[in-house]
């Protein structure tokens, strides 16, 4: 299953680096009027933009989590699928933040669902939300 790492990393990487090559910072395009657009928007905080002056803090606490995870997924090869895949989401999600945090100092945001108040976000932190959701409704059900 550490396929679907590989390309949920891929993935959120790939649209980031385009955002970065084609917007200027706190840019946008609309793809979907009064729907949706692609803003640049760098984010040195945690979720929601929280916490912004400690960007570094948050990179060693997010690696040391994510190395954890990694480690008890490996001492823990026979989990359930669908624990193995929520715990997979969280950990390749969390690592592709973590790679913008090392990288360029921030994590890219860029999802602007314009619809509704709500914060800037990108693929990992969907992926990261629904390993989340996964993970509780595993644990629910258990």
């Amino acid at each position: 299953m550490w396929y679907i790492a590989l390309i949920v990393l891929a993935a959120d990487q790939i649209t980031k680096l385009w955002v970065i090559n084609s917007l200027p910072v706190y840019e946008s395009r609309v793809l979907i009027p009064g729907v949706l657009s692609v803003t640049n928007v760098p984010n040195t905080g945690a979720f929601f933009g929280l916490l912004p002056q400690y960007n570094n803090a948050i990179a060693i606490i997010s690696m040391m989590i994510a190395c954890g995870m990694v480690v008890f997924l490996w001492l823990n090869r026979k989990l359930p699928k669908r624990l193995n895949l929520a715990l997979i989401f969280i950990v390749s999600g969390a690592v592709s933040n973590i790679a913008d945090r090392l990288w360029h100092n921030a994590v890219i945001d860029f999802i602007n669902l314009q619809f509704m108040n709500f914060p800037i976000f990108n693929i990992a932190d969907v992926i990261i939300t629904l390993g989340a959701v996964m993970l509780v409704w595993h644990l629910i059900r258990s």
